[in-house]
Parts: C-alpha cells; sequence; structure tokens
C-alpha cells in the first residue's frame, strides 16, 4: 500500500513539474530505487532524486513530446551518477546514420533532437521539410550575426510581392537560389518566390550554385527584382552557437550532453599532449609504390604509435562500383597483413576506413555506406579494432569535434556557380577536365606548369583551347616523370632547363615517345617532335617569370638571377641546334615512312561495286539454305556480308547488326 502511494506522489509530482509520466514508469521508477537501496518514502530524499530526474528530463527536450522509457531511464541514471556521464568517451567514430536529427523551435529559440531514425531512401516529404529547416537555421543564425543588427532590416519573399515597386537599400531577403526555366533564375523562401534580374548584379566571395541560400538586395519592380548586390549568409563560432543547442549533444554518441564541454576529457587531453591523427586521401592501393611508401610509414611509427590512422578512398585508381571487388579484397588483405607486420601500430592504433566516390557502394548517393563485408572481411580477421564508416562520418576525440567528407565538391562547385571570376584561371578551365590521375594531381603542384598555362590559354583565347593546353600538360609533366625515374630525383620542372640536363632531358623523351635503339623507330613520333617546341616556349616562360620576380622564381641576389637566365638561354639554344638531329629528323623519316606504307582509306568506284555484288549474291544464297532459320555459322556469315556495305555505304551502326536474326535480313528493303 505504501508503494502505491508513492507511485502516486512521484505521477503527481511530475505532473506539477510540467511531465507527463505513465505509471507503469513510475512503477519502474520506485523498483529501481528500492534495488538500489534508497527511500522514497523520506521526503527530502524523494525531494532531491525528483529534481535530478526533472531537470534530467528537461535536457533531453522533452517539450512538445511524450516521455518514453529511455528518457525515463536516462533520468534515474542521473539520479545515481549526480555530476558524471559514464559514456564519455575518449576516441568515438559516429556512422552518418547515427547523426542527431535536430529541429529548431522557433517559441522557444532552442534546438532539440528527434527521434526518427535515418534511412536512406525516404518519404517524398522529407525533402521539402529538408530544405524547410535548412531555410530555418540559417535564418535564424543571420538573424544573430552582429553584421545585421542597427537599421539593416531581414525581410521575407511575400513582402515583396504585396508592394509593386521599392527599392532595398537597407533591406536584405534571404532566399534560395533556382531556376524554374533554362536561364531564369529566382529566389525562393517559404513565403514565396520571385524572379531575378542579375545583369547588374555585384557578387561577393563565394560560389553561387542552385539551391545556395543568399543574402540579397537590389530594386523590385514589375515584380522582377533587379539585384544589385549578393552575398552568403554570415557564419558563427561555436559560443555565439552555443546557447540554441542547450544541453543536447548535437554532435552525436552515447553522450547526453556537449563533450566538447567535459573538464575530465579536457585534463585527458592535457596530460597526453603528444597525441595525435594521420589521415590520407585517395589510398590507391593497386599501386605497387603505396605498399611501400606505408610500410616505410608504418616502420617509422612502431617506436611511438599514434593515436589513429584515417584513410580515405577511393582506394583504387580505376574503381568503378562493384566490377573490382575481388581485386579490392585481396588489396585489403595485403594491407592487413602488412599492418599485423608491425604490432605496436596494429594494436595501438585506431584504423579507419571512409569510402570514396568510385568505390564499391550505391553510386550517385550521400551519404555512401561503409565498404561492403566482402570486402572487408579478411582485413577484420587480421585487425578486428578496424572501423569501415560511411562517408560523410564525425570523429570525437575528446573535446575535439572532426567531419570527414571525402567528396570532389571543387568541380561541381565550379560547373554548377552562378558566377565565375573574370580571371580565367587555370586551375578553373583546365584541371577540372583533365583526368583524375598522379599526372593531374601532380602537375597542379608545380609552379612553372602552371604558370605556363595560364599564359598559353591568354595566347589562345579560342573556347576548345582548353583541352589543347591540358594535352600539353600532360605530355609535359609525362616528361618529367620520365626524367624523375631516370635520373632518381624529384626535382621540380624548371631544373631541367639547365644546359648539363641537356642530354637526360632528351633520353626521357625518347623513353615517353617510345624509342626502339634496334630498330631506330619511334611508337609515337610527333611527340617526339613537338616536344622541342614546347620546351623552347617553358624557357620563355620561365624568363619572363624570373625578370618579373614572380612567386617561386625570385633569386636571392642579381648574379644569381644572371646566371640563371644565362643557363635557360644555353639550353633553349641547344634545343635549336641539337633536339633536330638528335630527335626530330629522325622521328620525322619515321613518320613519313608510316604514311608510306598505310594503305588507301577509300576504294576506288569500280571496286565498291563488285563488293557490293558479290556480297548480295553471298546473302541470296544463305537465304536460300537457312530461311527462317536461325544457324549460327549462316548468322556469322551474314553479319559479315552487312558489316562489309556498313563500311563502305555507313547506313546503319555496328550494335545494330548485332540485334539482328536471320528473318531481318530476308523482310529487309535491299533497294536503300
Amino acid at each position: 500500500m505504501a508503494d502505491e502511494k508513492i507511485k502516486k506522489k512521484l505521477q503527481n509530482a511530475f505532473k506539477l513539474s510540467g511531465f507527463s509520466v505513465r505509471r507503469e514508469f513510475c512503477e519502474l521508477i520506485l523498483q529501481t530505487f528500492v534495488a538500489e537501496g534508497v527511500d522514497l518514502a523520506d521526503n527530502s530524499t524523494f525531494d532531491t532524486n525528483l529534481n535530478s530526474m526533472c531537470n534530467s528530463l528537461e535536457s533531453q527536450c522533452s517539450f512538445e513530446k511524450s516521455i518514453e522509457l529511455e528518457h525515463i531511464k536516462k533520468a534515474i541514471k542521473s539520479c545515481f551518477y549526480s555530476g558524471c556521464d559514464t559514456n564519455e568517451s575518449i576516441f568515438n567514430i559516429i556512422s552518418a546514420f547515427d547523426f542527431p536529427k535536430l529541429s529548431y523551435n522557433p517559441d522557444r529559440k532552442q534546438y532539440y533532437v528527434e527521434q526518427r531514425k535515418s534511412v536512406i531512401l525516404p518519404d517524398a516529404d522529407v525533402k521539402a521539410k529538408l530544405f524547410l529547416e535548412r531555410y530555418t537555421t540559417v535564418l535564424q543564425r543571420t538573424r544573430r550575426n552582429f553584421h545585421l543588427k542597427g537599421d539593416i532590416q531581414l525581410q521575407t519573399v511575400d513582402y515583396l510581392l504585396t508592394i509593386s515597386t521599392v527599392t532595398l537599400d537597407r533591406v536584405l531577403i534571404l532566399g534560395a537560389l533556382f531556376q524554374v526555366s533554362e536561364g531564369k533564375w529566382h529566389l525562393e523562401d517559404p513565403t514565396g518566390m520571385v524572379e531575378l534580374n542579375l545583369q547588374h548584379a555585384k557578387f561577393h566571395i563565394g560560389f553561387f550554385s542552385e539551391n545556395t541560400l543568399v543574402l540579397v538586395n537590389g530594386c523590385y519592380e514589375d515584380r522582377i527584382l533587379l539585384v544589385s548586390s549578393i552575398v552568403l549568409p554570415p557564419g558563427e563560432d561555436y559560443k555565439g552557437s552555443r546557447p540554441v543547442f542547450g544541453n543536447i549533444n548535437y554532435f552525436g554518441g552515447l553522450s547526453n550532453l556537449q563533450l566538447r564541454e567535459s573538464a575530465s576529457l579536457k585534463q585527458y587531453m592535457t596530460q597526453n599532449k603528444n597525441k595525435f591523427m594521420l589521415f590520407f586521401s585517395d589510398v590507391w592501393l593497386d599501386y605497387p609504390q603505396v605498399f611501400e611508401k606505408l610500410e616505410q610509414l608504418f616502420n617509422g611509427f612502431e617506436e611511438y604509435p599514434p593515436l589513429a590512422f584515417i584513410f580515405m578512398g577511393n582506394f583504387m585508381s580505376n574503381s568503378h562500383g562493384s566490377e573490382n571487388m575481388d581485386v579490392l579484397k585481396k588489396l585489403f588483405k595485403r594491407l592487413g597483413e602488412l599492418i599485423f607486420k608491425f604490432p605496436n601500430v596494429s594494436q595501438e592504433s585506431q584504423f579507419i576506413f571512409v569510402p570514396g566516390l568510385t568505390d564499391p557502394c550505391l553510386t550517385h548517393i550521400v551519404p555512401r555506406f561503409a565498404l561492403p563485408d566482402y570486402v572487408t572481411t579478411d582485413f577484420k580477421k587480421l585487425l578486428p579494432k578496424a572501423t569501415f564508416t560511411t562517408n560523410p562520418c564525425r570523429i570525437q576525440y575528446c573535446t575535439r569535434e572532426i567531419v570527414v567528407f571525402r567528396a570532389d565538391l571543387m568541380p561541381k562547385f565550379l560547373q554548377g556557380t552562378l558566377h565565375k571570376p573574370k580571371k580565367e584561371e587555370l586551375s578553373e578551365s583546365v584541371f577540372k577536365i583533365m583526368k583524375s590521375d598522379e599526372i593531374a594531381f601532380e602537375a597542379k603542384k608545380d609552379l612553372l606548369i602552371s604558370n605556363f598555362g595560364e599564359s598559353y590559354l591568354k595566347k589562345h583565347r579560342r573556347e576548345r583551347m582548353v583541352y589543347a593546353c591540358s594535352n600539353r600538360i600532360r605530355e609535359i609533366f609525362r616528361l618529367l616523370i620520365s626524367y624523375r625515374k631516370l635520373m632518381n630525383t624529384s626535382v621540380p620542372f624548371k631544373d631541367l632547363l639547365h644546359p648539363r640536363k641537356f642530354d637526360n632531358v632528351v633520353a626521357a623523351d625518347r623513353i615517353i615517345a617510345g624509342y626502339d635503339y634496334v630498330k631506330k623507330t619511334f611508337k609515337s613520333p610527333s611527340l617526339a617532335m613537338h616536344l622541342g617546341t614546347s620546351l623552347k616556349s617553358f624557357c620563355d616562360e620561365l624568363t619572363q617569370l624570373i625578370l618579373k620576380e614572380s612567386v617561386g622564381f625570385k633569386c636571392n641576389s642579381s648574379d644569381e638571377s644572371r646566371q640563371w637566365l644565362h643557363n635557360i638561354m644555353t639550353f633553349k639554344l641547344l634545343i635549336e641546334a641539337r633536339w633536330n638531329s638528335e630527335l626530330a629528323s629522325l622521328a620525322n623519316k619515321d613518320l613519313q615512312e608510316k604514311k608510306w606504307t598505310k594503305p588507301l582509306l577509300l576504294p576506288l568506284v569500280e571496286d565498291i561495286k563488285k563488293l557490293r555484288d558479290r556480297t548480295m549474291k553471298l546473302i541470296d544464297c544463305k537465304q536460300k539454305f537457312s530461311r527462317n532459320e536461325d544457324d549460327l555459322n549462316t548468322y556469322k556469315l551474314l553479319v559479315q556480308c552487312v558489316l562489309a556495305l556498313l563500311i563502305i555505304f555507313n547506313k546503319r551502326r555496328i550494335g545494330d547488326v548485332q540485334c539482328l536474326k536471320i528473318n531481318s535480313y530476308t523482310t529487309d528493303n535491299r533497294s536503300n
């Protein structure tokens, strides 16, 4: 009977505190406290524990929703572990599907955590809710920003639609950019949309792609907003955003509170200042030199292992979905065997693997799932602590919060942005169309090659010259790679333009042009010929960079500058004097001989008639013996006959012939 009174007293006390707690939960509370030896019949003990549970329920942001079992369990735990969080973790990896779902309450001006689970393909309503929540988040952050205080007003689109003409001098409109039809941009927010005229708009720093939230001002006339300036919403640091999150853990993980403020974790970080993590991207396991470098890396850290190795994909240079899963499985097994050879690293360090955009997974979907178990099973047998997580993911180390997202965002921004800088930079126009391989990656880092590309585009302003520039850069960097391998060095391209290195440059050119020393022929004679012209252009480019004292080409003294310019001039003279006899003459002879032995591309008219008549006669004969039957040998011969006709007259594509059957030849109109 006394227990029933305590249950009723609990339920009434919770009601007075603003919480609706069901009777069965009150029974659970009572049973737990009795098991722990706590007497709730004592009024002071009752009040103390009730306050702790109410504070816990409030910190879980349980307003506007019913109290569930998990809230009660956390509230009970807060009574026995007051002042500490039993779920505080030093290192935690949070999958994209475990990110907290936050919603903003405009009345309380605070976020709360939703309990809905993440799914890869949700309902259609979620998309509209996504954009609405994103707008609300940016809106409340913009309103708090100090740049907008004073007489500047932040309005909505319906403010414009209710009036005929207004000049937005001290008024800003926040909305998302989108196109209703090709070339017609609009600004949309939850209250409506308005057409934009961007002819005289001034764009501030940033990328302005479709669906980007922007701040716009200008003049509104005839239902069109004539934009004078457009800017991205202001950012906000942690201190500014902290009050709207309350006590909830917005980052994710097992803890109920924000670990960023944890005193015990801050103390742990202070005592372990030497802990560090290593991040790697594009770890191409199908390259043998990658395993060589990783072995050197693990060997160097064997004595003092780092806290974690974070490897981000792509994990193969030419991986496309599930086509190379067997190869990738073997490569990961080899990687596991390599790590296992270093006991300190394998036991004390964490290994996290984040998939890339072309690794085996569902294509064109973000977040990307972790690598499939089929690929990672053998690896996990050797390293059970290894974690294969999603892309993106979050990493919490003590009070530090890290977001890992492997994506090629820059090309997408450049392709979809509304406004591009007026200056045609090499990184925007050339490197984005180059194949993403080792050549493109390394060429970006060479100053001389990058400057040459920009100068090349200035001289040739035709639209398609970006492809010619891309090919020229790839050819010259292949020469640099060949030289580095030949000389076992890693010098930049500017160091090649020296008279003492002329013979080595010629040897490197012969390698990439496929020179056969026995037959004295080239696989690519044209490449051997025109690389000399390219090298002279690079000499001119390097000369003007030194004279202008550009970044990376400034000499310490005038004597050093004169000596460098003298070496470049001498190298250029050597090209003019010796390149022809060393390479170009022989390459040109080889090229001409290949032209002489080349067969005629077009037969004579008489030959065409004879071939057609012979082919048609052969088709008629085969049709008599195998009418309405799909015989394999007959089918092959008829396909060959039709292909012969197609090559001459170009009537159909080869792919069309592969779908034809014998019946098709008897009904087809051969007069065409």
